[in-house]
């Protein structure tokens, strides 16, 4: 700043200052933006921990939940298959005993039916029912495993989302934060630049020399302080020229009026001419 004031640049030296205000100002603010952005940083991870944390405990939650409803369903089905595979079953032994003891009885009256292959097609039939009952209640509880399977394939699909929306959410954060501090880190940057280009435009700058003053204000002040002579020489040539007109005056005493008239303006105009001069070589007013 001094070195632009010793240039006379005034604005240049405004300049400077402001420049220097601002890389004091800009390197404050990053500063404070550092420490707010790491504040943020650590509060918006606990928060979207906290947030996607709920959503995990709830996805868990609603997966226990339709699992248990799963398995309740599938208890009741596979204890409703049982009991009535069991009673079908019975049904099926206690049908297939009466048919076999018909065919015997059949038999004993008629000799052409064949007892023991009718016997062995009732309990093919009766087996091949009771296996239906059997594949009824084991697929009931196959169907009750598949669906929870299912449940847990989705509760792990949906956890692995929220882990990754978590990681894409903080992510997302870093890089804002990071964009922020480049750019408060480069406005620091560009002012500092701004601040030293200025700094060395001062430097080299040549100092200002003293200027002679010249002006037409000066000019007349000068006249002025030089005047006093030239009105005291004007003076005494003045007075001088004065007896000539007293002489004159006196020698036109005697003639005519005419010639008198005549006379005194040769003799006004000849003085006039002379006073003229004499002023004008002293520097001072003429007299037309």
């Amino acid at each position: 700043i001094k070195a632009a004031l010793s240039s006379g640049d005034f604005a240049l030296a405004a300049k400077i200052l402001w420049l220097s205000l601002q890389v004091a100002w800009q390197k404050g603010i990053s500063t404070l933006l550092g420490y707010w952005i790491g504040f943020k940083k650590a509060f918006m991870t606990v928060t979207l921990e906290t947030f996607y944390g709920a959503l995990s405990l709830i996805s868990d939650a609603w997966a226990g939940l339709k699992s248990a409803w799963v398995s309740t369903i599938g208890f009741l089905k596979k204890g409703w298959s049982g009991f009535t595979g069991m009673i079908m079953k019975a049904w099926n032994h206690t049908f297939g005993f009466m048919m076999k003891a018909w065919t015997r009885l059949k038999g004993l009256f008629d000799d052409s039916i064949d007892v023991d292959a009718e016997i062995a097609n009732i309990e093919r039939d009766t087996t091949e029912k009771n296996a239906e009952q059997d594949a009824d209640y084991t697929k009931t509880e196959a169907d009750t495993k598949k669906q929870q399977a299912q449940i847990e394939q989705r509760r792990q699909f949906e956890q692995d989302a929220i882990a990754q929306a978590m990681v894409n959410d903080l992510q997302q954060h870093e890089n804002q934060y990071a964009a922020e501090l480049q750019k408060s880190q480069q406005a620091l940057i560009d002012a500092r630049k701004e601040w030293a280009a200025a700094i060395n435009e001062a430097k080299n700058k040549p100092k200002e020399t003293k200027k002679p003053d010249s002006s037409p204000l000066k000019d007349a002040i000068d006249k002025l302080k030089n005047a006093g002579g030239a009105v005291s020489s004007a003076q005494d040539k003045v007075k001088v020229q004065g007896s000539f007109y007293a002489n004159a005056i006196s020698s036109l005493a005697a003639g005519t009026a005419a010639d008198r008239t005549a006379k005194a303006s040769e003799e006004i105009r000849k003085n006039t001419k002379k006073t003229n001069q004499l002023l004008e070589d002293s520097g001072g007013l003429t007299f037309g």
